[in-house]
This record gives structure tokens, sequence and C-alpha cells, in this order.
């Protein structure tokens, strides 16, 4: 079974293809005392989370995951507002993978942090 991995482009359209696929990614970690932003370029400051992405690496989505679950405190993007994702869109360019994702029950896409994508964001 080849599962689906839904990407979002620079528009803040959702695009949904295969997982194996190398494609740009975009993590995602907040600030705070047990989590901090590493100091580079390549990571946007907003509205207390930080966000990378390098547009010289395209990996699948597994890839992707692991590279960001190996800064501190980050993961592949998950967003909570329609205001989140305008915001990413504005700041990174091209289609990146995102963190929702069907890998445990095919056609339910849950973010990798176990959330439900919300209705707001599911538009």
């Amino acid at each position: 079974m080849t599962s689906d991995c839904p990407a979002i482009t620079a528009g803040g359209e959702r695009v949904v293809r295969s997982c194996q696929l190398p494609s740009l990614f975009i993590c995602e970690g907040k600030e705070g005392l047990l989590s901090r932003c590493p100091v580079d370029p390549k990571w946007q400051h907003w509205r207390g989370s930080c966000y990378f992405q390098d547009p010289s690496l395209s990996v699948s989505w597994q890839e992707a995951r692991l590279i960001c679950n190996s800064y501190k405190g980050t993961q592949l993007l998950y967003l909570t507002s329609t205001k989140e994702k305008n915001a990413v869109c504005s700041l990174f360019k091209g289609s990146s993978w995102t963190g929702l994702n069907d890998q445990n029950v095919e056609s339910v896409f849950v973010w990798t942090t176990g959330e439900s994508i919300s209705p707001e964001v599911a538009q």
C-alpha cells in the first residue's frame, strides 16, 4: 500500500501525492523555555512559532519527518488556523510537505502531532 501525504503550495492550496516523492518541507516548533528555535537565517518566526525550510533540500515525507524531529521540539508543519497558513505561505516558496498524513489509517488524515485537521484549516 502506498500512502499519500498532503503538501501545501505557496498559494495555500493542498495537493496530495505519494509520500515517497521528493519535495521541499517545512518544520515547525514552538518558541518557549524548553524549545528554542535555532539561530539560522533559514528559520522564520511568527506569533510564538518558528518555521524552517531549506530550499535546496527535497526529500520523501518520511525523511522530512526525521529531519524535523532532529531539531529539539520541532515537527513537520502542523497548521492550526488560516492565519497561520497564510503567514507560512508568505514566508516560504514552492510546494512543501506538511505533517498531515494518513500513515495509520488510509484516507484518515491527521497531523504528526496526533491532532485532527481543524475545519477552518481543512477548507
